[in-house]
Parts: structure tokens; sequence; C-alpha cells
């Protein structure tokens, strides 16, 4: 089998995680969409919240999850061929 690149993988998923966390957090400040999950994850992700500049925390933390997630995926993957 062929062993995944774990920084690819990373980069993958923390850009798809980066733009839910975004995303989330603009409906939330726009359209007030997602507020409770937006101030439940705000306990986890400091300065994440319903407005730009949280956005972009939010999406920062994301991006840094996701990446971290995604990597540690790939190297059990690799680990378990």
């Amino acid at each position: 089998m062929k062993k995944l690149d774990g920084q690819k993988i990373g980069i993958a998923v923390g850009s798809v995680t980066a733009i839910y966390m975004g995303a989330l957090g603009l409906t939330a400040a726009t359209l007030n969409w997602g507020s409770a999950l937006v101030r439940t994850l705000s306990s986890v992700y400091i300065g994440y919240d319903a407005s730009f500049m949280g956005m972009i925390i939010g999406a920062l933390w994301g991006f840094l999850d996701g990446f971290i997630l995604g990597y540690l995926f790939s190297w059990i993957y690799n680990k378990l061929e």
C-alpha cells in the first residue's frame, strides 16, 4: 500500500476545518445561525466568537486543529501498514 503524506493530509483537513469554522462564525455574526455552537466552541478556542475578528481567529484555530488531526491520522495509518 502507498504511504500517506502527513503534511498534505494535514493541509487538506486543516483547510476544510478552517473554512467550516470561518463560515460558522460568519453565519453566527450575520444571520444568527449557529450562535449556540459558536458559544460552545468559544469555550475551547480562545478568541473565537460571532464577529469578523472572531471568525478569523476561529479559522486559524480550525486550521491548526485540522492539520494536527490530519497529520496524526496519516501517521497512525502509515504505522499500521
